[in-house]
Formats: C-alpha cells, sequence, structure tokens
C-alpha cells in the first residue's frame, strides 16, 4: 500500500520532504544525504548498546551539509515507519548487525 502523507506525533513525512513538529519551531527537511532505523529488537538492542551511538526505535536523518555529521533524530514506532510514504521509505536503510552504516 502506498501512502502520499503520514502524520506523526513529532513529524509530517510527504513525497518529497519530512517536516519535524517541535514546541517552538517547525523545521522542514529537504536536502536528506541518507536515513538510518533500528528496529526495536533484543538483537539490535545488545548490537547497538555495546560500540554504536545510535538508539533502536530512532530515525535519523543525516543532511547534506557542510557540517560534520548533521543530523535530525526523533523516536518512531515501526508500525508507523512502514506507513511512510514510498520515496522516502526507500531511502531508509535499516540496520543490521551483520552490514556496516555509513552516511
Amino acid at each position: 500500500m502506498s501512502y502520499e502523507k503520514l502524520e506523526t506525533k513529532k513529524a509530517i513525512f510527504l513525497n518529497n520532504k519530512i517536516i519535524i513538529k517541535k514546541s517552538n519551531e517547525t523545521i522542514f527537511l529537504n536536502d536528506i544525504k541518507c536515513m538510518f532505523y533500528a528496529r526495536p529488537t533484543i538483537k539490535n538492542y545488545f548490537s547497538l548498546g555495546f560500540g554504536d551511538w545510535k538508539s533502536i526505535g530512532a530515525l535519523y536523518i543525516f543532511l547534506n551539509s557542510n557540517k560534520k555529521r548533521d543530523y535530525r533524530c526523533f523516536f518512531i514506532k515501526y508500525n508507523e515507519v512502514k506507513k511512510i510514504p514510498l520515496k522516502i521509505y526507500n531511502n531508509i536503510t535499516f540496520y543490521s548487525p551483520d552490514v556496516p552504516f555509513e552516511y
């Protein structure tokens, strides 16, 4: 099933951009380099808990920027990740302990 728009508590996902909602501002993300998500599983919990800086259940959005490691991060349920519009969903790299993630 293809979704055109998904609105969660912390963000709005459209076909070509992501809008992050904060209490005092709204952030529009257009220039996305890559995205990373680790499903909340026991295997991922132990793999990321010992040695990596990422957290399970969080969507990391890395931006094309001159700054080193310019990214945004927020927690989102896996059921909501599956409903993200296809253009954005295809750019998400899902974590696997066997495959290193590079951004």
